[in-house]
């Protein structure tokens, strides 16, 4: 598991007894604050730093439940062989979606696991997907 802090190299300290001897610390760089003065931070800040990244592990956690799911409901993948028999080279293909949708072209290559390689067609010439 990795792990992504919204605050790398930072760390929060409630009520250290000498600003100085914190700043002796391996690894403390410096101490925020202005003119000389730490800077507090309100607890509350705190929390929602710390829910933030809580709400951020758990996205990452759900991504590769996400992606299994997704690529079920695509059904079964072809193989390559499989895939080239579906989308010989030089057949016809339009683009069902993304910022491509629409538009048309030549199958180059199946490269299997579902995809294949095309030229497509646009104002500008063959663009290969």
């Amino acid at each position: 598991m990795k792990r992504f802090p919204l605050m790398v190299g930072y760390a929060f300290v409630r009520d250290p007894h000498s600003f100085y001897t914190l700043s002796d610390c391996d690894g403390v760089s410096a101490i925020l604050g202005v003119a000389g003065c730490p800077l507090r931070i309100l607890a509350t800040d705190i929390e929602n730093i710390r829910a933030a990244e809580a709400a951020e592990l758990e996205s990452m956690e759900r991504r590769p439940a996400r992606r299994i799911e997704k690529e079920n409901q695509a059904g079964p993948k072809l193989t390559r062989k499989e895939a080239r028999d579906v989308f010989p080279k030089n057949h016809r293909v339009v683009v069902n979606g993304g910022f491509l949708k629409g538009m048309g072209g030549y199958v180059v290559d199946a490269t299997g696991r579902n995809t294949i390689k095309a030229m497509i067609e646009t104002l500008n010439g063959l663009v290969p997907v």
